[in-house]
């Protein structure tokens, strides 16, 4: 996404939000809001800011994970791995299977999906890739999808354009692992977790009752 674009999603986003704070203050008056339409102009603006903010975790509901993050081996070029930094994380080899990407956010968090990027520079990028999680940082247990098989994440198609997948199911852990499955090039990655429900809480978009 370009710093314009960006910039109208964040403008759009301020003024439907103003929007239906509006709405809200003339229900709460006993009155009509301003443009009219009450609950449903509120219900209208929510969905879309909804939309917005779920069609942007990059930008609008990532976590902090900056010095957060180690890997398995030593082979890497970049000091953060975080998204949108130059290089990436990257293994010593491309044939080991138990290599990963750590994250130790501190304390148990809410997750609802991750994103990835592979290298700055070069056209290495991982195209599958499997997430583990943990409340202990020692036992590790993999990411299930529906038919309760380790589930295996859709990656990147280039090394510059970020990629977010939604757990099935939103996880609260502290610990979490990428494990590279399928690759181009180099074993490299640029990763990032979002949980957009937290930002929704905030703007208090699930409440349309108040």
């Amino acid at each position: 996404m370009t710093r314009f674009s960006r910039s109208i999603v964040l403008l759009l986003i301020i003024l439907a939000f103003g929007e239906m704070l509006e709405a809200r203050r003339g229900r709460k008056r006993g009155g009509k809001p301003k443009h009219g339409h009450g609950k449903e102009r509120i219900k209208g603006i929510a969905s879309l800011l909804s939309d917005l903010v779920r069609a942007n975790p990059e930008k609008l509901c990532s976590i902090d994970v900056v010095g957060k993050l180690t890997i398995s081996t030593t082979g890497t070029d970049s000091k953060t791995g975080v998204l949108n930094t130059e290089g990436a994380m990257c293994t010593e080899t491309t044939n080991d299977a138990t290599d990963y990407i750590a994250i130790d956010l501190g304390s148990v968090d809410r997750v609802e999906g991750i994103i990835t990027q592979g290298h700055s520079n070069n056209d290495w990028y991982v195209t599958e890739y499997k997430v583990e999680t943990s409340d202990d940082g020692t036992t590790y247990t993999a990411i299930k999808d529906e038919n309760g098989l380790d589930k295996i994440f859709e990656g990147n198609f280039d090394n510059q354009t970020p990629v977010s997948n939604a757990f099935p199911e939103t996880v609260e852990k502290r610990y979490f692992r990428i494990v590279p499955v399928s690759i181009v090039g180099e074993k490299c990655m640029r990763v990032g977790l979002y949980d957009c429900e937290s930002v929704l809480e905030v703007l208090d978009l699930d409440d349309d009752d108040k």
